[in-house]
């Protein structure tokens, strides 16, 4: 399907917010069918990898455990590239890190791991909130928080509140990304998840905040292209 739609550029939406208290709406276009197929390019590897994997390092309850969070981890990325609602993005985005917090302390609950995933959990918070307060920034200015029409509203947001809004979405993205000086996590979390979640971390994970930026890069030019007409 994703294949399809990148090959198309057809766009296809499911609307669930007629069962939730906001705006809940999963789409593909081009652009997450890509990033769709990014996901399943390296899961399905690394699943194959994880069979062997975890059956040799978990006995069968812990097993069943880590199955359902490695499972729902990868789903909690799809629904991050395929959000076409703020809220919807924001869930997709907080269970991506509660979830592969789960997968790092299942292998073990030493001081040292519980702290190293504490400074993970903490960071990774830390950037959702930026980026949660990018989107709210959007509200007097756009109808809901559909990206379509945050888009539409962003030439109508004042220019101060437009450079708040940038500085919040890189800072969010570039600390989801590791990109220094806002990696600290990175070194710290890596090393101790199980290897097929470290795989999937850094082969899909990271990759997020990069659409993140991809996707949101109408508030980047806009906000570029106000500065540099007020520079000249």
């Amino acid at each position: 399907m994703a294949a399809l739609c990148f090959w198309r550029e057809s766009i296809l939406l499911v609307d669930f917010s007629r069962f939730t208290p906001f705006p809940f709406a999963l789409g593909i276009d081009r652009l997450s069918a890509l990033f769709l197929l990014l996901i399943c390019t390296v899961a399905v590897p690394v699943s194959i990898f994880a069979v062997s994997y975890f059956a040799k390092h978990y006995g069968e309850q812990r097993r069943n455990w880590v199955w359902t969070f490695f499972s729902l981890f990868l789903s909690s990325m799809i629904i991050v590239v395929t959000a076409s609602t703020g809220f919807a993005f924001l869930i997709g985005w907080e269970l991506m890190t509660l979830l592969s917090a789960a997968l790092i302390l299942i292998e073990g609950d030493s001081t040292e791991r519980r702290h190293n995933v504490f400074i993970y959990l903490l960071m990774m918070h830390a950037g959702a909130a930026a980026v949660a307060a990018s989107f709210f920034l959007f509200l007097p200015y756009s109808p809901s928080l559909d990206f379509a029409s945050m888009r539409t509203a962003s030439g109508a947001v004042p220019a101060g509140i437009r450079t708040l809004i940038f500085v919040l979405a890189f800072v969010g993205f570039g600390t989801k990304a590791g990109i220094i000086p806002l990696h600290l996590w990175l070194p710290r979390a890596h090393p101790i998840a199980p290897s097929p979640v470290s795989a999937l971390m850094s082969g899909v994970m990271l990759k997020t905040a990069v659409y993140g930026f991809v996707r949101f890069r109408w508030a980047v030019v806009v906000w570029i292209r106000r500065s540099v007409d007020r520079c000249c």
